[in-house]
């Protein structure tokens, strides 16, 4: 038995059906998208906005493995978190792109001249690369927001920046920032160039087009967030390379906010700058998601089959009907949520003798669902395994407890029941802690089924 989900893009992927395990039906929102990249040769930048937890990651490694087997797109994967220890991450995101056209030229008839323009490529990026690691970072955000930020401390920080990068004496040092400046527009039109020339070698049934996907863009170091977007909208505008951003942008904002010291107002019209559109994923929470059980069952039928709740003394196939109801009509979770529930069931049931893990089966699985969905009720069920009717609480599981447990409940009140086998088993697993962290911070590579 495993007690922590490994994320769904890690489970075995099928490349001849990347979404099969789309749970939450949301393939046709990447199929929409992959229409619109074909259809365009603009360079773009879209953002797909939800809160965390509601499968970003899992959606675009899903869309980036869709898109690897078609033949005129080139797809990337980069995480913004695991890359936020340099300095500037236009490095990073071109090696990204140098590696992944070199990967994707081999065999092909125009592959002697491409790795000509791969070797022009690779030079471009090392010569901008230098002139960007010239410039201090302050002088490069302040002429690449446009002005946008004027607050005293960005100023006084852009300064000691400055002057921490001084050689010899101040005069001299400024003169050789500006001839930077000024030999950096040159090595971004040369580096955009060099791109430009190996997605469009000159006919149109060779034409490549880049979607390069970066995530977790919320979670790195709110300066490495701030230079992305920068680097991304005037490094990269570059026709048939389309950037998508992966991220909460709600949190976005707020790191926005705290790098430039602006209101969430200020920070909006900012990322407007850099994102030609934003789409959105759909919510679990929302009704195009929840309407349906048997999408929810299937879902929970794949966690317990990798954590060993599938067959066996430990099966809780039995409530999985039970458990899908109460999480889609009551609880309405986050996909990395319900995983949350899922292992507390299986750390509760591992913890339990047999005949106990039996007898409390139906009531472990309650109870952590209840845990991470509704804490307030699951106080009540620690203390004392109680139920009650609320009608001012968002989450009133009165009801469909006092149907469900009905053989077994003790009514203490006009609106209030106690089943003390939810007391036993809610005291199983406060034994234990489960952080959001554990179920997401593992590696990011994709895992193609061998079947």
């Amino acid at each position: 038995m495993k007690i922590l989900a490994t994320p769904v893009y890690q489970r075995g992927l099928d490349a001849a059906d990347p979404f099969a395990r789309d749970a939450f039906n949301r393939e046709i929102i990447a199929r929409n998208l992959t229409r619109l990249f074909r259809a365009s040769s603009d360079g773009l930048v879209i953002s797909i906005d939800a809160k965390w937890g509601e499968g970003k990651t899992s959606f675009i490694r899903f869309w980036e493995l869709l898109l690897s087997q078609e033949n005129d797109f080139i797809p990337i994967y980069y995480d913004a978190f695991r890359h936020d220890f340099a300095s500037d991450p236009f490095v990073s995101i071109a090696a990204a792109i140098h590696g992944a056209l070199s990967s994707r030229i081999r065999g092909q008839i125009r592959e002697r001249a491409t790795k000509a323009e791969l070797l022009q490529l690779k030079k471009a990026s090392k010569a901008l690369a230098i002139d960007l690691a010239k410039m201090t970072a302050g002088l490069a955000v302040a002429s690449l927001s446009g002005g946008l930020v004027r607050s005293t401390s960005l100023l006084d920080w852009l300064k000691k920046a400055f002057e921490k990068l001084s050689f010899g004496t101040l005069e001299v040092n400024a003169e050789e920032q500006f001839e930077t400046y000024l030999r950096s527009q040159d090595s971004v039109h040369e580096y955009q160039l060099r791109l430009r020339e190996i997605l469009s070698p000159g006919k149109s049934d060779e034409q490549r087009k880049i979607v390069f996907f970066i995530d977790e863009l919320d979670r790195c170091r709110p300066g490495f967030a701030v230079e992305i977007l920068e680097r991304v909208k005037h490094l990269f505008n570059v026709p048939n390379v389309f950037f998508v951003l992966s991220m909460n942008r709600e949190q976005l904002l707020k790191t926005i906010g705290s790098v430039y010291g602006i209101d969430p107002q200020d920070a909006s019209i900012y990322l407007q700058k850099f994102v030609d559109f934003e789409t959105r994923l759909p919510s679990l929470a929302e009704e195009a998601l929840v309407s349906s059980e048997g999408m929810l069952k299937s879902y929970l039928q794949d966690v317990a089959r990798e954590l060993g709740l599938w067959e066996g003394p430990l099966s809780i196939m039995a409530e999985i009907d039970t458990l899908a109801y109460l999480l889609s009509a009551h609880l309405k979770l986050s996909p990395r949520s319900i995983e949350r529930v899922m292992s507390f069931i299986a750390l509760g049931l591992g913890s339990c003798e047999q005949a106990d893990a039996l007898r409390l089966r139906r009531h472990i699985v309650v109870s952590a669902a209840v845990r991470v969905g509704a804490p307030a009720h699951y106080k009540g069920l620690l203390r004392e395994g109680a139920f009650w009717d609320s009608r001012v609480e968002e989450v009133n599981l009165y009801g469909w407890a006092r149907q469900y447990f009905e053989a077994e409940k003790e009514d203490r009140a006009a609106n209030v029941f106690v089943v003390p086998q939810m007391r036993e088993a809610s005291r199983i697993l406060d034994m234990y802690e489960l952080p959001e962290r554990s179920l997401d911070d593992r590696p990011s590579e994709i895992v193609e089924s061998s079947e």
